[in-house]
C-alpha cells in the first residue's frame, strides 16, 4: 500500500506525497500515472485532429473557389471570343431551338429529333460547322472543372451560365447529329453541366416568382378586422 510522508512544517507550503511501499504499488501508481498522461495525450490529439480537419476543408473551399474563378477568367478570355465567331457564322441561320426548356438530351426527345436535327446541319458549309464543332470540344475540354467537382460551380454559375447555356441551345442540332454518330463524342460534360446549371435556372426563376407572390400576399393580406362579432357564450375562456 502507498505510504503517506509529510513534508517538513517550516517550508511555506505542505503537501503529502505518496509513495509505493511495493511493487505493485509502484506499478499500480505507475499506471494511474500513465492512463492519465493518455488521457489529455488524446484529449489534444482529438482537438489537434479537429482543427486540421477544419483547416483541410477550409482549404479545400479556397481551392475550390480560386479553380472556378480560374474558369471564369479562361471563359472570358477563350471560350467567349469562340463563341462570337460562331454567332457571326450563324447570323444567317435560323434557329433550331429558342426556348432552353426545349433542349432536352437523352431517351426519346433527343432520339425523336435528330432528323430535323440533321436536316438543320447538312446546308451549313464545312467552315462554319467546324466552327461549332472547334467550340464544342472547347466547352467539353472546360466543363468537367465543375461535372467532376474540382470547381465550385456556384462561383462561375452567375458569370458564366447566361453565356453557357445559350450556346449549347445555338448549338443543340449540331450536338444531337454528333452524339448520334459514333465516330463522335457525346459530349457528356457539356451536356451534364448544362441540365445541371439549366435546373439551376429555373429553380431561380421559381423562386423569384414566390417570393413576387408572397409580396402580393402580403398587401392583400387583411391588416385585421375592425367590426367583430363576439364569440358565443362560454366557448372563449380568458386567460
Amino acid at each position: 500500500m502507498l505510504q503517506a510522508i509529510p513534508v517538513p512544517a517550516d517550508t511555506a507550503h505542505w503537501w503529502t506525497v505518496m509513495v509505493p511501499a511495493n511493487a505493485n504499488d509502484f506499478w499500480t501508481m505507475v499506471a494511474a500515472i500513465g492512463g492519465v498522461a493518455v488521457f489529455f495525450a488524446v484529449l489534444r490529439g482529438l482537438r489537434s485532429l479537429k482543427l486540421t480537419r477544419t483547416e483541410m476543408k477550409n482549404r479545400a473551399t479556397r481551392e475550390a473557389r480560386l479553380c472556378a474563378i480560374h474558369r471564369c477568367e479562361e471563359f472570358g478570355r477563350e471560350i467567349i471570343p469562340a463563341v462570337m465567331a460562331m454567332d457571326a457564322a450563324l447570323i444567317k441561320v435560323p434557329e433550331f431551338e429558342s426556348d432552353l426548356d426545349k433542349v432536352i438530351f437523352g431517351g426519346a426527345p433527343e432520339a425523336g429529333r435528330v432528323a430535323a436535327a440533321r436536316a438543320w446541319v447538312d446546308p451549313l458549309s464545312s467552315p462554319v460547322t467546324w466552327t461549332g464543332v472547334r467550340l464544342l470540344n472547347r466547352l467539353e475540354a472546360w466543363a468537367p472543372y465543375f461535372t467532376r467537382a474540382l470547381a465550385e460551380s456556384e462561383t462561375a454559375f452567375g458569370s458564366c451560365s447566361p453565356v453557357f447555356l445559350t450556346t449549347v441551345r445555338r448549338l443543340y442540332p449540331l450536338i444531337l447529329v454528333l452524339r448520334s454518330n459514333d465516330d463522335y463524342g457525346k459530349y457528356p460534360h457539356v451536356v451534364s453541366l448544362f441540365q445541371s446549371w439549366h435546373e439551376r435556372r429555373v429553380e431561380d426563376a421559381n423562386a423569384q416568382k414566390r417570393d413576387a407572390l408572397e409580396q402580393q400576399y402580403q398587401k392583400l393580406k387583411p391588416a385585421g378586422t375592425k367590426y367583430t362579432l363576439p364569440h358565443p357564450i362560454g366557448t372563449k375562456v380568458d386567460e
